[in-house]
């Protein structure tokens, strides 16, 4: 009898693993396609961003144009007033001395009007040749002929695929890529790119459960991981050509979801199951500096801006976007201000604070924040 108990348990916890495999699996792959989307939208930003400036520019030249059209009217009225006045008291004077009353001389009125037309046209038309010489305008051709080239596939390099029976959510590449990361369940194994081929040179075993995030730092030979296990662990490249773990961050009460690197490589931020986000700085070494503690679920998706002063997070299934800010005055974070929409994954994608987001329905919204 008791076997039989110990046997439903083994297959109740086999049946549950395979539940968590797959839930995760499945939103690894969303996570992936999100990011194609937000990379795709980040692209299209940067020739509407040109355009907006060009916009901008052409409106001021044609408000100039526009101004020059009217000094024109005005000189042509001029001339006409003139004429008029001088024909009027002229001839009427002519008539009270009973001399001959003469025509308008419409010859050499033309002749003033055309030399007044002529003018006025080739300043309009010098001025509208600057149109063709827009450094913007070559810009954002340059930017479209980008988004327009001819698009490319990626294609299955054949005999070099490597099998492997562990899960793996996560895969990270160096920035020279002879180096490739793969979180494979709780192990984190280190390949060596080389002439089309992977080949595993190392595996780190230093987290006890799934690893969710991998990130190398661009300014030096690390790289951070995150995972079910609570521990963000900073890994750094040693005399003898290894990886080795350098820092082992543990704050967090539940598995860590996302992490993020500020430009200076000097900030760490962090966001937990345990409905917290967490931010970690360098100077001689990491330590933890402070927690935001407003959110009301897991901590999903996480954003540094363009200034690297603001950060926006989303909470999962909850309608709760939050924008955290670092005061001038003491450094600190805090909470600037509470959304009331759902999002799982969200980016600043650009300079004006816009921020794409997608939502539970897998629609994507941007909107500009201005504070």
């Amino acid at each position: 009898m008791h076997g039989q108990y110990r046997f439903q348990s083994k297959q109740c916890n086999e049946f549950q693993k395979g539940y968590l495999n797959n839930r995760r699996k499945l939103r690894y792959e969303a996570k992936s396609v999100e990011q194609l989307i937000m990379m795709n939208i980040s692209q299209i930003n940067e020739p509407q961003k040109s355009l907006n400036l060009l916009k901008s520019q052409i409106i001021q030249q044609i408000d100039y144009l526009i101004g020059n059209t009217s000094q024109w009217i005005k000189s042509i009225q001029e001339i006409g007033q003139k004429n008029a006045n001088y024909s009027f008291f002229e001839q009427l004077d002519n008539f009270i001395n009973q001399i001959q009353v003469l025509d308008v001389d419409y010859r050499n009125l033309v002749n003033e009007i055309n030399s007044s037309n002529h003018s006025w046209n080739q300043k309009i038309i010098k001025k509208l040749k600057d149109f063709q010489s827009f450094e913007l305008t070559k810009r954002c051709e340059e930017l479209l002929k980008n988004l327009d080239a001819e698009p490319f596939t990626y294609d299955l390099i054949q005999n070099h695929s490597i099998q492997q029976n562990e899960s793996c959510w996560v895969i990270a590449i160096i920035k020279d890529n002879s180096i490739v990361l793969a979180g494979c369940e709780s192990k984190i194994k280190v390949f060596e790119f080389k002439q089309e081929q992977l080949k595993l040179i190392q595996l780190l075993i230093e987290h006890v459960d799934y690893v969710t995030t991998l990130n190398f730092m661009k300014k030096s030979a690390q790289f951070k991981s995150g995972s079910h296990d609570k521990q963000i662990i900073i890994w750094c490249w040693d005399q003898q050509s290894q990886w080795v773990c350098q820092y082992i961050l543990n704050e967090h009460q539940a598995q860590i979801n996302c992490l993020l690197l500020s430009k200076n490589e000097d900030l760490i931020i962090s966001g937990s199951s345990d409905e917290s986000i967490k931010f970690w700085t360098k100077k001689n070494e990491w330590t933890y500096s402070q927690t935001i503690t407003d959110s009301t679920n897991d901590v999903v998706s996480l954003s540094l801006n363009e200034k690297q002063n603001r950060v926006i997070s989303c909470v999962y299934e909850t309608l709760f976007i939050l924008i955290i800010e670092q005061q001038q005055q003491d450094q600190k974070w805090n909470v600037i201000q509470r959304l009331q929409l759902m999002g799982m994954v969200i980016e600043y994608v650009s300079l004006q604070e816009q921020v794409v987001f997608k939502d539970r329905a897998d629609c994507y919204e941007s909107r500009f924040q201005q504070m």
